[in-house]
This record gives structure tokens, sequence and C-alpha cells, in this order.
């Protein structure tokens, strides 16, 4: 057998720099990326910790999406209009788009060959997992997909947002002001915040059969006048202190979480009519329903949305 030489001991530190398995960390508090260079041996990666990294204010990810041809049956352009929404009009930090068959990729190709976004094509921790959602149960694997985005963005994001699907829209202004203002002022205290889910689409009122999603905000402009006070929408949690999320929200003990709900003045538009017809029953048409079109007169300016714009989108991605 052949002898495999071993690592020289010596009392000196100096000699460490020899090993081929020794990692030189330089800076190691500082927020940083690390860049490979050689160590005096000309094998060993040395990390360079000197070029500053950049974390995200807030970044966004969705739950896991199927069947997207059929969304883009009934709204074209939706999902090219929503991904967009969030990276260029909300100015989002990142964006990951989870999918558990593959149909969202013809949609968002090119964003994600340039960088834009990340996407999950076939998402699921396990073979398995992923048979069971192709069969049936689509969402069984959506509290592990939560979880690795938020520990994904652990140390690269100081808030992580669930975006929910196609028919979920932030209903704030250009670069997100509402949002980033009340994430700051609650950053010191506040570990989870929930925010409020406003239910557009009244259960009286067919959408036509097909209408462009440019249109979405101006068409569906009727909605219960009281908000969904749910646990389970839209959660904003900062990844260095929530451990895990359950379906859209915090594990037990939740009760033990600095946890803010319905505070923040940026509310959630929640689009249910999009694909299917309300419930009419009793409760459904004894609510009150009112008028509310904001979001359409907030971003109604912002008409290069769908935009195949590859300098504003490196514009944007680099401010």
């Amino acid at each position: 057998m052949k002898n495999i030489r071993q690592p020289q001991k010596s009392g000196n530190p100096k000699n460490l720099a020899t090993l081929d398995y020794t990692f030189v960390v330089k800076q190691i508090l500082q927020k940083t990326t690390p860049t490979v260079q050689l160590s005096p041996t000309g094998t060993t990666p040395v990390h360079d910790r000197s070029l500053p990294r950049k974390i995200h204010k807030l970044v966004g990810c969705s739950q896991p999406l199927f069947n997207v041809h059929q969304l883009e049956a009934k709204w074209p352009g939706l999902i090219r209009m929503w991904v967009l929404f969030y990276v260029k009009y909300l100015k989002f930090g990142a964006v990951s788009i989870y999918d558990i068959d593959g149909s969202t990729e013809p949609y968002i190709s090119e964003l994600v060959e340039k960088g834009f976004i990340n996407y999950y094509k076939r998402w699921s921790p396990t073979e398995s997992m992923l048979n069971i959602s192709l069969n049936g149960s689509t969402y069984c694997a959506q509290t592990m997909m939560e979880n690795q985005c938020l520990w994904k963005h652990r140390g690269l994001s100081e808030w992580v947002m669930l975006i929910h699907s196609p028919d979920n829209f932030l209903n704030d202004f250009a670069g997100a002001p509402t949002l980033t203002a009340y994430l700051d002022s609650i950053q010191h205290n506040t570990s989870l915040t929930l925010l409020t889910t406003l239910i557009f689409g009244h259960p009286n009122i067919t959408i036509p059969k097909q209408q462009h999603a440019n249109n979405l905000f101006k068409i569906i402009v009727s909605r219960a006048c009281d908000p969904l006070r749910s646990h389970r929408h839209l959660p904003v949690a900062n990844p260095r202190e929530v451990m895990m999320l359950f379906v859209h929200n915090a594990m037990a003990p939740f009760h033990k979480l600095p946890t803010t709900i319905n505070n923040c003045s940026a509310k959630v538009n929640h689009y249910v009519t999009m694909f299917r017809v309300r419930s009419t029953d009793t409760s459904e048409r004894n609510k009150t329903f009112c008028n509310d079109n904001t979001l359409y007169k907030k971003s109604r300016s912002y008409l290069s949305l769908l935009r195949d714009d590859y300098d504003a989108i490196n514009e944007n991605k680099t401010a």
C-alpha cells in the first residue's frame, strides 16, 4: 500500500499556511463577500473578505407554483407582470420563484437568463415529495420551501417576504416606501410582521373570459370593506431571528415571537376572483363591498412594467 505523507506537525503557527486544507479568513465580523486567491503553497484558497457584500433590505419568495399555463390563458402576461411588479416597480432586492412542474419557465426564462431572479424549476426536498406534489398534493412541500427561502437569505437580507401567488400584490407606491419605512421602524423590536390582506372580487361579478394582466388593477376594484385578518397571509420575517415558517406563519411558540399584526399601512391586494367565481353563500352576500382602485392610481404611470428592457433591468439591479 502506498504511504500517505501526513502533514508535519509544528508548534510554529506560521507553518499552518503550508497545509493544503488551511483557510485563512480575514475580518470575520465584516459583512463582506469572499474572493479567492492562492495561499503561499499556490494551492490553498484563501478567503479575502475585503470586498463589501450587499445586504438587501427586503427580498421575496413565492409559494409553490403549478399549472401556470392555465393562469396565463385567463390573464395573458400575468406571470411576467407579477414578477416585474416586485423587482422593477417595488424594487425588491431579490425575488425567488418556486415551481413544482416547470410550467412557469416559458414566461420568465429571459429574466432568469439575465440573472434578475432566482428560479427553481421543480423544487422539492426529495423525489418522493415531488411525486406527491405532482399527483394531487401540490402544497405538501410548501412549509419546507418557505424555510429554504428563509434560511437561504439569512445574513443576506434584513427581511424576507412571502409574496404568495400571482393573485397577490403589495399595495404600495414605487419602491415600496410605505413598507420599508415601517420595517425600519420595527427592526429593533420585532421579528415578524403580518400584513393586512384585502380581499378583492365581488361574488356577483364575473370576470370576462380573458383579460390582459395590465388591466388587472383597473378591472377588479370591488373588495370586501373589512380586511381579512388572518394569520396565514403575507408575513415579513427577519431571517436572523425567525427560525421557521409554517404555511405563511411562524411556528409555535408563536406567542413568544415579537410580532406585529395588521399595523402596517401598506396592505396586500388579494384578487380572489381572478381565476374562479367566489362563493355566493349567505356570509358572502351579506358582506359590505367597497370600490378601491388605489393600486391602479399608484402604478398606472409605470408604463414599462411589461417591457423587456435590458437597460432598465440592469439599472434597477445596480441601484
